[in-house]
């Protein structure tokens, strides 16, 4: 789905929502259409990923691209 491409996303290229959503829909204009599907998700996780899981594997010198 669109949301599960834009976390892994997120994660990839260390986006923002607004930022990937735009990105989507430059490749694919029916996504997130009429309005973002699941878009509470999307920043909940981004939030969850800045917040908790890229300082955590930044503490533990463990690259986020090998997880």
């Amino acid at each position: 789905s669109a949301a599960c491409t834009a976390m892994f996303l997120i994660v990839l290229n260390r986006w923002r929502t607004d930022q990937t959503i735009e990105f989507i829909r430059s490749k694919r204009q029916i996504a997130f259409f009429p309005s973002a599907n699941f878009l509470r998700s999307i920043q909940q996780f981004e939030h969850l990923f800045y917040t908790e899981i890229l300082p955590k594997a930044q503490n533990k010198s463990v690259s986020i691209d090998s997880l």
